[in-house]
């Protein structure tokens, strides 16, 4: 569920892990070093067990998103740019 629990200089990783259960699916450990890790967010350690091709396909899907909105971004500002010149091409020809 993305808690993170210090360990006791009298815990062992294995031995919590066999208490654990057969549940390899449900339940993960990750051993970090004390002091050295930053605390993950639920969001984020919900990531962490997905396999990498649904994760490679994620990415694929948010840059293909990304290509399309730079795209749309781009055709706009032609659209406006396009506006602007007729507008000035009006009055500099009503002048």
């Amino acid at each position: 569920n993305g808690n993170c629990i210090e360990l006791s200089d009298d815990d062992y990783p294995l031995i919590l892990r066999i208490l654990a259960g057969p549940f390899e699916n449900d339940i993960l450990f990750y051993l970090m070093e004390h002091g050295k890790s930053k605390t993950v967010p639920l969001e984020v350690s919900n990531y962490l067990v997905l396999p990498e091709s649904m994760l490679r396909a994620f990415i694929d899907k948010f840059s293909y998103e990304e290509v399309e909105h730079v795209h749309m971004i781009k055709r706009k500002y032609l659209a406006y740019k396009q506006l602007l010149l007729r507008q000035f091409e009006l009055a500099i020809n009503q002048s």
